[in-house]
């Protein structure tokens, strides 16, 4: 069971999850799109990294999908922002506005990013850092992951 809130704008509504945190000190703000395959990893993988470092956070998904997505993630104690698909700068924008947490993690949900890995991101802001920003060239690429073009032009040249 959830409880809706609506906010300023009628198209973007937040659902709480019954076991909603108090006081998160990270947030891992997501958006998706019908990321129903692996929403369930990966918030367990959102969970276990929480765990790990020792601090208490919420997963906010924000979410414009047609499958089960949203419903998964709030089973599943994440906080759900419903939104209209207007594309992943205007969701982080919905975002600001619920977010709760001190120190703020992002990514995708379909678990390329491994987030039982915190670590590196929470002690990094412990020790003062304002911004911590990961990268896929530090480890490595496993075959298939990334397209060509997005492994040797796109993603270096950003």
């Amino acid at each position: 069971m959830s409880i809706n809130t609506a906010s300023d704008n009628d198209e973007v509504r937040m659902r709480l999850p019954n076991n909603d945190i108090a006081n998160p000190i990270v947030s891992i703000v997501i958006p998706t799109l019908n990321e129903e395959l692996t929403i369930r990893e990966f918030i367990a993988w959102c969970k276990e990294g929480l765990e790990k470092c020792g601090v208490a956070g919420e997963i906010l998904i924000v979410d414009s999908s047609t499958d089960k997505t949203a419903e998964i993630a709030l089973e599943l104690g994440s906080r759900v922002l419903i939104t209209p698909r207007r594309g992943l700068g205007q969701a982080y924008k919905d975002a600001i506005p619920h977010i709760r947490g001190q120190w703020v993690i992002m990514g995708d949900a379909d678990c390329t990013y491994d987030f039982r890995d915190l670590g590196y991101f929470v002690d990094a802001f412990k020790n003062g850092a304002e911004y911590v920003m990961g990268s896929r060239w530090l480890g490595s690429i496993e075959k298939s992951a990334m397209p060509i073009l997005h492994q040797h032009f796109g993603t270096p040249i950003t």
